[in-house]
């Protein structure tokens, strides 16, 4: 997924990457910037943080710009998050959408 994608798929669980923009706040809120430049605010599970800079989360799309995270994993300092978010473009247009939903 990515932002234009997310407002997709709202009720659903889906997988987002996306780069951490600041810290986690007191109500377990961090943002990530997608690929596409969508600024996604996810709510983590109490206790969880994120280290690195890419991650992939896991979790429940809430609304047009948020989700509600059920897992996240960490992702290479030297991920390609413009390659990815070509792929994820790529994998809505029409043509490729069926193999994909």
């Amino acid at each position: 997924m990515n932002g234009k994608t997310i407002p997709e798929v709202v009720g659903s669980n889906a997988l987002l990457v996306g780069r951490k923009e600041g810290e986690v706040n007191a109500d377990c809120m961090v943002t990530l910037k997608t690929g596409d430049g969508i600024s996604i605010q996810c709510k983590l599970p109490p206790g969880e943080s994120i280290d690195s800079t890419f991650v992939q989360v896991f979790g429940m799309v809430s609304g047009n710009t948020s989700v509600d995270a059920h897992s996240i994993i960490p992702l290479n300092e030297n991920f390609d998050l413009d390659t990815y978010n070509a792929a994820v473009d790529m994998m809505w247009t029409d043509t490729h959408k069926p193999l994909f939903m």
